[in-house]
């Protein structure tokens, strides 16, 4: 089997996906952006009776401060619904590709119920891809399309 096949064939769950933190709507903006400190992770589910509601990521956050927002409302009221999400079962390739049509740096893993069970990131996927090709991802040169203009030496 090549590796290429493994990128259609695994299921996202083979993709280090990480345990999702998850807050209630009603907690406040200044809770999830403490709990998004205090993880180091990039991104909090907004959860509604184990169901997803949203999602705040690190960006939103960011977002947030520029504008001088009030911390104290609901991270229901700023969150982004609805979510993109893939199912334990889709495949790696799968979730690549929603994650570079979207622009997403998260995306939550669901389980058949619907329940969030992980979370992908660049990191958890850059790590999987790693895995799988290590000898093409090691040798790269540091700039792999550098064309040299002038000829060296005498």
């Amino acid at each position: 089997m090549t590796s290429h096949l493994h990128l259609t064939i695994d299921p996202v769950t083979r993709a280090y996906p990480k345990k999702p933190l998850r807050l209630e709507p009603e907690a406040s903006i200044r809770v999830a952006m403490s709990a998004l400190k205090e993880s180091r992770l990039g991104c909090l589910l907004i959860c509604r009776d184990k169901q997803l509601a949203g999602i705040f990521t690190e960006r939103d956050a960011l977002r947030l401060m520029a504008v001088g927002t009030n911390f104290d409302q609901p991270v229901e009221s700023v969150m982004r619904s609805p979510v993109i999400t893939v199912k334990h079962s889709e495949t790696v390739a799968n979730a690549i590709s929603l994650m570079s049509e979207g622009g997403y740096r998260s995306l939550p893993v669901l389980n058949d119920e619907g329940e969030p069970i992980g979370v992908l990131s660049v990191k958890t996927i850059l790590r999987y891809l790693v895995e799988h090709f290590p000898g093409v991802v090691y040798t790269l040169p540091p700039e792999p399309h550098h064309v040299t203009q002038l000829r060296e030496g005498a």
